[in-house]
């Protein structure tokens, strides 16, 4: 995932502090906010409570005015959500009745740099994807189709039928797993082969596939950076490259090739 820059996260903080984005915006955000302390003041000052009430004021007084000023800023937010979901229930109505869809398949701008099939720890067919898309609400769906007496690996991108465009880029690393009875031989995304068992089947595959499996809340990586066309690379590392960060402070930048560009205990 590529990094946000500062005037995206700032639009985010407010969201991210009422705690109703996404977990892949959250670890974007936290990204940023780690490298970054201009943005970290301005959450700290969105995040804190308003002004303490004079020192006259009896400590009931002040409590409560708190909590008064909290409950006000929660019902806001509550407020526009329940609108925003009258307009949701209302138009999937519509849309139902109609029969338009709420998401739409839209794979412009998306580019894939690396797919590598692999077995996981457990045994697992997996496909591991390295690609970019623009930065709206996307999702990647996959499907197994067969075709011409072969196993085809199809991928679609789908946005909000609503989503709009944006400069900045998505930068992802991904596992999709395949059925057991599935001999992928072609992957596609839409109507263009990105990859064929022909073609790239003998390509080596990079310990980095087999290290994202770590990445996680009960994995031992922290932090997990994909950095492929450099506009927002703030290291001294020549993008493309993967970076690992372990919970015990080692780090790992491999290229996409899998060579390592640096490596710390």
């Amino acid at each position: 995932m590529s990094k946000l820059d500062c005037p995206i996260v700032r639009d985010l903080l407010p969201l991210y502090i009422d705690q109703v984005t996404s977990p892949e915006t959250n670890q974007a955000v936290e990204d940023h906010l780690a490298g970054c302390p201009a943005c970290r003041r301005e959450r700290d000052a969105l995040g804190a409570d308003l002004p303490e009430p004079p020192l006259q004021e009896s400590a009931t007084t002040q409590q409560f005015g708190t909590m008064v000023r909290r409950m006000k800023r929660k019902e806001t937010w509550k407020a526009a959500l329940s609108v925003l979901l009258v307009f949701a229930v209302i138009a999937g109505g519509l849309f139902a009745i109609f029969g338009l869809p709420l998401q739409v398949t839209d794979n412009e701008d998306v580019e894939f740099y690396r797919v590598y099939p692999y077995e996981n720890s457990d045994g697992k067919k997996m496909f591991f994807l390295v690609y970019s898309s623009p930065l709206i609400s996307r999702s990647l769906e996959s499907s197994v189709k067969q075709e011409d007496g072969k196993d085809i690996l199809q991928l679609n991108m789908k946005r909000d039928l609503f989503g709009e465009g944006s400069q900045y880029r998505w930068e992802w690393s991904y596992g999709i797993s395949v059925p057991e009875w599935a001999d992928i031989t072609e992957v596609r995304l839409g109507h263009e082969v990105i990859w064929t068992r022909e073609a790239n089947g003998s390509d080596p595959v990079p310990d980095y596939v087999y290290a994202y499996e770590e990445f996680g809340s009960i994995g031992t990586i922290q932090s997990w950076t994909v950095e492929l066309d450099g506009k927002e690379n703030h290291t001294d590392y020549p993008a493309p490259f993967i970076w690992a960060v372990y919970k015990n402070g080692s780090q790992i930048v491999w290229d996409l090739d899998g060579n390592v560009l640096r490596e710390t205990p």
